[in-house]
C-alpha cells in the first residue's frame, strides 16, 4: 500500500492505516508460520525419542531372552542390521585379554564373508584411533561420516585402506563395558545404504552398546557358573569315588 502524501488528511490517514494493517498482518503471518516450523520440529524431534525409546525396550526385551553366546549375537546382530547400520562387528576378550572375532554380520552373507576375509588377511591390528584396541585401552568411542576428510583423516593409514577398500561411508566403533569392566568392542557401519551418523544416530548406538555388553557379560557370567558347577561335580563324585575305595580297603 502506498502511503505518498496526498496532500488530504482523510486520504492520508486512511492510507498509513492501510499500510499498518498490511505490516501487521505479514507480521502475524510469518510468526504463525514460525510457530508452525517450531512445532512440527518439535513433534519430529518427539516421534524421533519415542521411536528411539521403543527401539531400546525393543531391545532390552529381545537381549533377555536367551543366555547363549551364540544366540545373543545374533539377537545383537538383528538389533542393529538393517535397522541402525548395514554391518555389525563384534570382538570380546578372552581369558587372556586377547580380542576374539565373535561377529561380523551385513545384510548381505556375501558381504559379510567378503568383510571377514579382508579382516583375517590385514596386517597385525592397529591401535589407532577407531581401531578395535584403541576403544578397549581408551574406552573412547569414534564415530565419523567418513565423506568427511577430517573424520577420514583421524584414521591411520590401515584403517583408512579398510574404508576405501569396503567403500564405508560412516563407522562407530564403541567399547563394550558391562559393571565397569571392558569385555570387547563394536563396530557399526554404513556402506552400501550411505547412511551417515548423526549425533542422535550416536547416542542411540551408545545404548545399544550398553545393553548388548550386559547381555553378552551376563552369557559369560553363566557360563563361568556352569563351569564351576561342573567342575565341583567331578570333584564331588571325586571324593566319592575315593572315600568308597578307602572303605573298602579298610573292611579288608
Amino acid at each position: 500500500v502506498s502511503t505518498h502524501a496526498s496532500g488530504i488528511a482523510e486520504i492520508d490517514a486512511v492510507a498509513h492505516a492501510l499500510a499498518d494493517a498490511v505490516t501487521q498482518r505479514t507480521e502475524h503471518e510469518a510468526e504463525r508460520d514460525s510457530l508452525l516450523n517450531a512445532e512440527r520440529e518439535a513433534r519430529t524431534v518427539a516421534q524421533a525419542a519415542q521411536t528411539q525409546l521403543e527401539r531400546l525396550v525393543s531391545a532390552s526385551a529381545v537381549l533377555s531372552r536367551s543366555l547363549e553366546e551364540e544366540s545373543t549375537l545374533q539377537a545383537i546382530a538383528g538389533i542393529i542390521v538393517p535397522h541402525v547400520a548395514d554391518l555389525c562387528r563384534i570382538d570380546l576378550l578372552d581369558e587372556h585379554d586377547v580380542l576374539e572375532r565373535k561377529l561380523t554380520h551385513h545384510a548381505d552373507p556375501a558381504r559379510s564373508a567378503e568383510i571377514a576375509t579382508f579382516v583375517d588377511n590385514s596386517a597385525a591390528p592397529t591401535t589407532g584411533p577407531g581401531s578395535f584396541p584403541w576403544a578397549v585401552a581408551s574406552g573412547q568411542t569414534f564415530i565419523g561420516n567418513l565423506d568427511n576428510p577430517g573424520d577420514f583423516e583421524l584414521l591411520d593409514p590401515q584403517l583408512r585402506a579398510f574404508v576405501q577398500m569396503l567403500g564405508i561411508t560412516a563407522g562407530c566403533v564403541v567399547p563394550l563395558v558391562a559393571r565397569g569392566r571392558t569385555i570387547g568392542a563394536m563396530a557399526i557401519l554404513q556402506d552400501r545404504s550411505k547412511r551417515r551418523f548423526s549425533p542422535a544416530d550416536g547416542a542411540l548406538i551408545g545404548e545399544l552398546a550398553q545393553r548388548a555388553a550386559l547381555a553378552l557379560d551376563n552369557v559369560r557370567l553363566l557360563a563361568r557358573a556352569r563351569k564351576a558347577q561342573t567342575q565341583a561335580e567331578v570333584a564331588s563324585q571325586a571324593k566319592d569315588e575315593f572315600l568308597a575305595m578307602l572303605g573298602l580297603s579298610l573292611i579288608h
